[in-house]
């Protein structure tokens, strides 16, 4: 694959990814293009035993993680307005869209970092679990068991939610 091939039909992941390693908003361009800067780099020596989309989630996570190592870095909240809604949805399309991200960044915050990674790999990016593990460097084993227990902390969170609003009651975490 040529480098323009690989960005063409990988951008969209790298950036979910990058955004679901705890990179703010503001700092997610600059970290994707650090990503694509690698994948330039290294593209000649990708043997094509994983993945192309394994092999960016490897390269995607290192870059995340040293971006938010480095002083100054870490997420310190994002600008007011941040996730603003769909200029075609009306006012109550935009307030459940609002209400249902809020319910899944809620749930998302109960999960450990690992959990997070491999729930939002697993069910958002439609990874398998060999790929994660490749990516994340452990025992395919340790992923399902991981991806058990987010799922559990999810479901129990979606039933939590769904009574409240059964009995009309705001839904807290």
């Amino acid at each position: 694959m040529s480098f323009d091939q690989v960005y063409d039909a990988h951008f969209d992941f790298v950036w979910r990814y990058t955004l679901s390693r705890g990179v703010p908003l503001s700092a997610i361009d600059d970290v994707v293009q650090e990503v694509f800067i690698v994948v330039h780099r290294k593209l000649s020596t990708f043997e094509g035993r994983s993945s192309v989309r394994t092999w960016l989630a490897m390269i995607t996570r290192r870059v995340a993680r040293d971006h938010l190592r480095k002083r100054g870095n870490a997420p310190v909240g994002e600008p007011l307005g941040e996730h603003e809604a769909s200029s075609a949805a009306g006012p109550a399309e935009a307030l459940d869209q609002k209400m249902a991200a809020s319910l899944l960044d809620a749930l998302l915050a109960r999960m450990t970092e690992i959990q997070r990674e491999v729930f939002v790999l697993h069910e958002v990016e439609q990874m398998t679990g060999a790929e994660i593990a490749e990516a994340l460097g452990v025992n395919e084993n340790t992923i399902h068991t991981r991806l058990r227990a987010a799922r559990h902390i999810f479901e129990v969170g979606i039933a939590r939610a769904r009574s409240a609003e059964m009995r009309n009651r705001p839904w807290t975490p």
